[in-house]
C-alpha cells in the first residue's frame, strides 16, 4: 500500500492517499476494503477514466465528492464527514482518496476533531502539502454536527 501516493494509514479501517492506479485499486480491495471515497473532482490532472467502474470491478462501493481545489465548500465537507461517520458506525472499511492527498488530509483533521472527538488533533498531511489561507480556514473552522 505504500507506493500508492502519499499514502497514510488513519486506524484499521481507514486509509487516505493520492490517486491510485487502477493496479493499486485491486490491491487495495485484497486488503479488504468495502468503499472507495474520491475527493477529487473527474478532470483532476492524473484522474483515472472510468475510476467508478475500476472501483466496482473490484468489488467495492464508490463514492465521488467532487471538491473544487480553488473553491473548497463547507456543505460538502459537513457531507463527507455525515458519510464516513455512518460507514464507520456500520464498521467499513474506507479508502479515501483525492489527487494528492491534500484535500483528504483537510477532511480527515476535521474527522477528527468533530466525528472523533478528538481534542488538540494534529494536522496529518503528506510533507510536501503547504495549506493556502483557503484551506487553513477549513483546517481551522469549528463545526458541529
Amino acid at each position: 500500500m505504500k507506493e500508492i501516493i502519499n499514502y497514510i494509514k488513519i486506524n484499521k479501517n481507514i486509509a487516505t492517499a493520492g490517486q491510485p492506479s487502477k493496479k493499486q485499486f485491486k490491491k487495495i480491495a485484497k486488503k479488504n476494503y468495502d468503499v472507495v471515497i474520491n475527493l477529487a473532482p473527474h478532470d483532476a490532472s492524473n484522474a483515472i477514466k472510468n475510476e467508478d467502474k475500476v472501483v466496482l470491478e473490484n468489488n467495492m462501493l464508490y463514492i465521488n465528492i467532487p471538491i473544487d481545489w480553488k473553491n473548497p465548500q463547507y456543505a460538502r465537507m459537513i457531507l463527507f464527514l455525515e458519510l464516513l461517520k455512518q460507514l464507520t458506525l456500520n464498521n467499513k472499511k474506507v479508502f479515501i482518496h483525492c489527487a494528492k492527498n491534500y484535500r483528504v488530509s483537510v477532511f480527515m483533521h476535521q474527522y477528527k476533531k468533530v466525528i472523533l472527538n478528538q481534542s488538540n488533533v494534529k494536522f496529518i498531511s503528506p510533507k510536501d502539502y503547504k495549506p493556502s489561507k483557503k484551506w487553513n480556514k477549513f483546517i481551522n473552522k469549528t463545526i458541529s454536527l
